[in-house]
This record gives C-alpha cells, sequence and structure tokens, in this order.
C-alpha cells in the first residue's frame, strides 16, 4: 500500500484554487449548452437569462473548491508564464472578495 503523501499548504491551496477555476469553466460551459438544448422563446426573453451559466458556473466552483481541498490537483501544474498569470488574476479577485 502507498503511503499517504502530506501537501503543503502552498501546494494545498493551489490546489483549491485549480479546483475553483475548473469548476467555472465546467459549470458555465454545461449552463450554455443547457440553454442551447432548452432552447425556449420565452426562456431567452427573460431578463435575466446570462445569470443561468454564470450561477451554474459558481456552483461547480463549490465542487471544485471541495475536490481541491483534498490536494488533488496539487500535482498538476502548468506552464510557469500561465501559472503567474493565474495566481495574478486570482490575487485580485480575492483582495475584490475581501
Amino acid at each position: 500500500m502507498k503511503a499517504e503523501r502530506h501537501y503543503s499548504e502552498d501546494e494545498c491551496n493551489y490546489s483549491i484554487k485549480i479546483g475553483m477555476a475548473g469548476g467555472f469553466i465546467v459549470g458555465w460551459a454545461i449552463g450554455i449548452a443547457l440553454l442551447l438544448y432548452v432552447n425556449s422563446p420565452a426562456l431567452n426573453q427573460w431578463v435575466w437569462v446570462p445569470s443561468i451559466p454564470i450561477w451554474n458556473g459558481v456552483g461547480w466552483m463549490l465542487y471544485g473548491m471541495i475536490s481541491g481541498c483534498g490536494g488533488i490537483f496539487a500535482d498538476f501544474r502548468f506552464s510557469p508564464n500561465v501559472e503567474h498569470r493565474l495566481s495574478r488574476v486570482l490575487h485580485v479577485a480575492e483582495r475584490h472578495a475581501a
């Protein structure tokens, strides 16, 4: 049996951020697919129809955060350039949320 790996706090934070970003993208895509599948004229005239993919993305972002808390994405790495941009965007979002 393999020994359980213990992740550092930075690795866990990275895993959570990747899970949240991936979860939002998946949820947003599912929300768009839902709108295309339903294709209801009454729904498409609703003022808040753009909120469906956004709130679906937020819900899936929560799933990504929960799955990322276990460190499942800690070993997954982007190229340094992409990782720098992602951390810059997420730090801006953290400052606005506080």
